[in-house]
């Protein structure tokens, strides 16, 4: 009987430390390597979104009037279908840096607010208000109340909400102060403790007093529909993330937090992207920040998956070793260990079958299924990837010899020849003073549509969209680009009949194109992104397609292009000999006359 008792309590302990070391080889490679795969792709996602904004467009995203700039409404569509296929981003946001000042406000906010919002923000908490379905609802730390809460501080309580309701009337207050007071309205009209906010005065600045002394408190009014913050409102965290923030701007680093730290709402990790200006100096910064509460939800998922594998593995264990069954234990688990090595590895595509009837085949069904979480985690990552691959062109990466965008890194750059072609509509401001936003904005995209292919069926790859320009690079013969732009024209004749009788403008473009030596860098957005490209060659093209409304021409080129097309198939005119700003030497520029 003893010895039945020690049998028993050794294939215990033999089984609990098999089961723990295989089980602990399967939690290390799900949660620390996946965990650390998960943090890297939103510091490359946070670094995608910094290069893909203009710092000069950026830099005037300093106040209510920037919503009307159509490059504002167009970052804000970019970052808010970010959040949209990325939902367990908890914020994402961008901050302009006053150089000036050294204070960081808000500029891009891709939250987009479902109903009308109340805010209020210290340098230690920040909570916000909204209605839904006639209750009032308080979201706090990424948890809903319906009455009062303590407010935490590094798991100390610094102070206490409270919240009364009146017929109507909802008072809250701060340690039994009230900071504000308002009623449920199609249009909240709310009384802070610093003045009245309604939906025209929607930022509020002043003090309160509690713990130490007195700190600044702000409160804002989102409406719905909008974003959550608008341009130029001041950016409040806690003094310690306030500093953290800044250090890490002037540091010109993208950076993810490796640990979270606690921010006014709450445990938070922070992934930032530096917004650079041309000469590669901080401008702004994009932050895409992670709850810890929705990363222990993502934790969770994985060790219940960890527990599937070892509740039945330590069952299946202690059996064999209690039998005695040596070579049933050894093949089985040499099968097991064998498998948990390949999906360290990577390896998620093989299956392992063990046709044993007991708890080892039914180990080897969870840990396949656990194979099968892992990689349909990673495949999500590298969907992510590839949805903003869509916005870099590949031609981009061919030309820095670079597979996928997350390979790209800082200072990647290339020099070689290349032509420059320059694209733009004619008097477009005019047009689209005569047109609503929208239908100037479908108007363009129609067009666009129609010279991307066009751009790309001759060899050449679009750099970027500026506004109704196109900046397009042929990395092959001269000639690709001039057959682009004879193409480009005879489009746009077809688009005007095609909308003729519609009531709509008719489009004019001018093209110039020039060649020369320049230097690719690794900044782009995907498949659109606006890419580094130093060179004289970049500016030239730009001025000589500037001359097309003086010249009244559709086509230039300069002398370069001319002597590099040999027996040109077209007809080319000479036109002028013009000096570039701040360039010594004189331009040729011709005009090409198609057949």
């Amino acid at each position: 009987m003893k010895i039945r008792k020690k049998m028993v309590v050794l294939s215990i302990l033999l089984s609990l430390g098999i089961s723990l070391a295989v089980g602990y080889s399967i939690y290390y490679v799900a949660v620390e390597n996946y965990t650390q795969l998960f943090l890297k792709s939103k510091l490359n996602l946070a670094k995608a979104i910094a290069a893909s904004i203009d710092a000069k467009v950026h830099e005037t995203l300093v106040d209510e009037n920037a919503k009307k700039n159509p490059e504002y409404q167009r970052y804000l569509a970019y970052l808010n279908s970010v959040t949209k296929a990325e939902p367990i981003i908890t914020y994402l946001y961008t901050l302009h840096y006053d150089k000036i000042n050294k204070r960081l406000f808000y500029a891009i906010d891709a939250q987009i607010a479902k109903s009308d919002i109340i805010w209020v923000e210290t340098r230690d908490f920040a909570f916000d208000m909204h209605f839904e379905n006639d209750a009032l609802l308080i979201e706090y730390d990424r948890d809903i109340h319906k009455g009062g809460f303590d407010l935490i501080k590094d798991g100390k309580k610094i102070g206490q909400i409270t919240v009364r309701s009146n017929g109507g009337l909802y008072t809250i207050a701060l340690n039994g102060t009230v900071i504000l007071e308002f009623r449920k309205e199609d249009k909240l009209s709310v009384k802070t403790s610093s003045g009245l906010m309604d939906h025209t005065t929607r930022t509020i600045e002043g003090e309160i007093s509690y713990g130490k002394g007195k700190v600044p408190i702000y409160y804002y009014l989102s409406l719905k529909g909008e974003s959550q913050s608008d341009p130029g409102t001041v950016f409040q965290d806690t003094e310690e993330n306030l500093k953290q923030q800044m250090d890490i701007l002037l540091s010109n680093k993208d950076y993810i937090d490796e640990k979270p730290v606690y921010n006014i709402y709450g445990r938070t990790w922070i992934a930032r992207g530096i917004i650079r200006d041309a000469s590669g100096n901080p401008s702004g910064i994009v932050n895409v920040e992670l709850h810890e509460k929705d990363i222990e939800r993502f934790r969770y998922s994985i060790v219940r998956n960890f527990g599937l594998v070892v509740v039945p593995l330590t069952i299946l264990v202690f059996i064999l070793v209690y039998s005695g069954v040596e070579k049933v234990l050894i093949h089985p688990l040499k099968s097991i260990i064998g498998r948990v090595k390949e999906i360290e590895e990577g390896n998620m595509d093989n299956r392992l079958v063990l046709k044993t009837g007991d708890e080892f085949e039914k180990l080897a069904e969870n840990l396949n299924m656990m194979a099968i979480v892992i990689k349909s985690q990673t495949q999500n990552l590298e969907f992510q990837a590839k949805s903003f691959e869509r916005f870099v062109p590949k031609e981009f990466l061919e030309q820095l010899e670079i597979s996928s965008i997350p390979l790209i890194g800082l200072g990647d750059s290339i020099e070689k020849e290349m032509t420059v072609l320059f694209s733009d509509i004619w008097s477009f401001t005019t047009m689209s003073e005569k047109m609503a936003p929208r239908d100037i904005f479908q108007y363009l995209n129609r067009y666009l549509e129609k010279a991307g292919p066009i751009i790309r069926s001759h060899g050449g790859f679009i750099d970027k969209f500026i506004g109704d320009s196109i900046m397009a690079l042929f990395p092959g013969h001269p000639k690709n680009a001039v057959d682009a732009s004879v193409a480009l024209v005879k489009v746009v004749e077809e688009f005007n009949k095609e909308n003729e009788g519609k009531n709509l403008p008719i489009l004019k473009i001018g093209v110039g194109i020039h060649i020369g030596r320049l230097i690719l860098g690794t900044i782009g957005e995907m498949e659109r992104m606006d890419g580094t490209v130093i060179s004289d060659a970049v500016n030239a093209a730009s001025r000589i397609e500037s001359l097309t409304r003086v010249y009244k021409a559709s086509i230039l080129v300069s002398g370069e292009i001319v002597e590099k097309l040999g027996e040109n198939p077209y007809q080319s005119q000479y036109m002028d000999t013009v000096a570039l700003k701040g360039k010594e030497n004189e331009l040729k520029i011709y005009q090409i006359i198609p057949e």
